[in-house]
């Protein structure tokens, strides 16, 4: 027996503006705090990728060590978040990341983001063994070494695919991340395939932009059509049981969704609703030394959580305030229709314009207000 799917209902530009700032609104007096956080344990790195939008390499002379990161912990929870990202650098090359690891656990859904080229198996029992809720993300640029090697290093595909089999084999959840540039955009298929063979789950992807050591290789990045391409065919793969994907990274992926998903969106009284990109909204991001920024690519310092509680400053932070009110938005991202869906990326808006409020330039949507 076939699903009833939703009667279609005619809404205009203005009605979706409308209908959805109130729920957006609504939205927002319902996050009473940080849901998300992204960490960067150390800038110190085994790898020197092109792609790096850190330059990560050696660890910063102010990273924090054990005792001050277990503090940074304990301020993290306090703020009621549900699940902590640890990011670099290289997470594994800390070597007290397996305890720091274990007590983050205890306390939330822990993921670590890592190149995967560390993961013996020794080295994934003990990620095992630290406790509960643990997921590890490895990086894959390639369902190939040379298009993964080409980012990556020499014979780093190799270890990476390693590293991937030696979580599964000892019970670790696995998931991959993607960062999709002209390189590899092509084996996009190929690359979700992989994680299909390999049974892993979920499928991340986000793009490549150009910044840190990326500037080099800024040529790689995507047109406007690929990109509106990449996310109409990762919208249609969303659809399939396996492996779940997910294309987190640009929030007007929300245009290539489908149009049943849209219209509950738009549906004053229906609960459906996305809010796109979450910066200073539901998430933030942590610096090595203990430094809070709204997101890993709005690299601006809004407090610090040796001298401050988390609460404090995501209730206090002028910027933050300012990146939940979207009405503030500019240029064609004011103008949107779905700005309250979406709202562009802040981070890619603040690296090419310098403003944290402009426009996000790789939209290929043109609004109908």
């Amino acid at each position: 027996m076939r699903a009833q799917t939703k009667p279609r209902l005619d809404f205009s530009p203005q009605d979706i503006l409308d209908f959805t700032r109130y729920k957006y609104q609504k939205e927002l007096r319902n996050i009473k705090g940080p849901q998300f956080v992204l960490w960067e344990v150390t800038h110190a790195c085994n790898l020197r990728c092109r792609h790096c939008g850190i330059a990560a390499g050696r660890p910063g002379d102010d990273e924090l060590n054990t005792e001050q990161a277990i503090n940074v912990l304990d301020n993290i929870s306090k703020s009621g978040i549900s699940a902590l990202m640890l990011l670099g650098g290289e997470p594994l090359v800390r070597k007290d990341i397996v305890e720091l690891l274990s007590y983050a656990s205890r306390q939330f859904q822990t993921l670590v983001c890592t190149n995967g080229v560390l993961l013996s198996k020794e080295y994934a029992r003990r990620l095992r063994d630290a406790g509960q809720d643990i997921c590890i993300a490895i990086s894959l640029d390639g369902a190939s070494p040379q298009s993964h090697d080409f980012i990556r290093g020499e014979g780093n595909f190799a270890k990476a695919m390693e590293g991937i089999k030696n979580c599964l084999e000892v019970g670790l959840q696995v998931s991959v991340m993607a960062t999709i540039s002209q390189a590899n955009l092509a084996e996009l298929p190929d690359m979700i395939k992989l994680a299909q063979d390999l049974g892993v789950s979920p499928f991340s992807v986000k793009e490549f932009i150009p910044c840190g050591r990326g500037e080099r290789i800024s040529q790689l990045a995507l047109t406007t059509e690929q990109r509106k391409e990449m996310s109409e065919y990762l919208a249609e793969r969303c659809q399939e049981p396996f492996p779940c994907i997910y294309f987190p990274d640009d929030p007007y992926c929300f245009l290539a969704l489908d149009e049943e998903f849209q219209q509950s969106c738009f549906d004053l009284y229906d609960p459906e609703m996305v809010i796109g990109d979450a910066s200073g909204i539901s998430l933030c991001a942590v610096k090595p030394n203990g430094e809070v920024m709204p997101h890993p690519g709005i690299r601006i310092v809004i407090g610090d959580l040796k001298q401050q509680s988390l609460g404090e400053i995501w209730q206090s932070s002028s910027l933050l305030k300012q990146l939940r009110n979207r009405d503030n938005l500019g240029g064609k991202c004011g103008r949107c229709e779905y700005k309250f869906l979406c709202g562009g990326s802040r981070a890619v808006a603040y690296q090419f314009c310098g403003d944290v409020m402009a426009e996000d330039p790789r939209c290929w949507h043109e609004p109908s207000l």
